[in-house]
């Protein structure tokens, strides 16, 4: 599926990518996420103990909160992908592979 460029497109759907797609789409940037998986490893984390202001969780609910926080922004959520290579935008057309 062709795609119309983002400002901000970000690799990985774990903890940090989710924050980084959160900030960007709250300042009205036009933001992606490309995830092999949503939640990333925290899908494998059975008890979560260590993340600020919640005390305990289990990783897939974790993961499944973040995409709903995600979600309430205008971010599209590219799940299920690879990302195989990086090119610049000097290398290509649009700056897209």
């Amino acid at each position: 599926n062709a795609k119309d460029a983002f400002d901000v497109l970000v690799i990985g759907g774990g903890p940090a990518g989710a924050t980084a797609a959160i900030y960007a789409a709250r300042k009205g940037i036009n933001t992606g996420i490309v995830a092999e998986r949503f939640g990333g490893q925290v899908m494998d984390t059975m008890d979560i103990e260590n993340f600020t202001s919640v005390q305990k969780t289990q990783g897939p609910k974790f993961a499944a909160e973040m995409e709903a926080h995600v979600r309430e922004y205008d971010v599209d959520i590219m799940n299920l992908q690879r990302v195989s290579k990086i090119t610049g935008a000097n290398q290509t057309a649009n700056g897209l592979v």
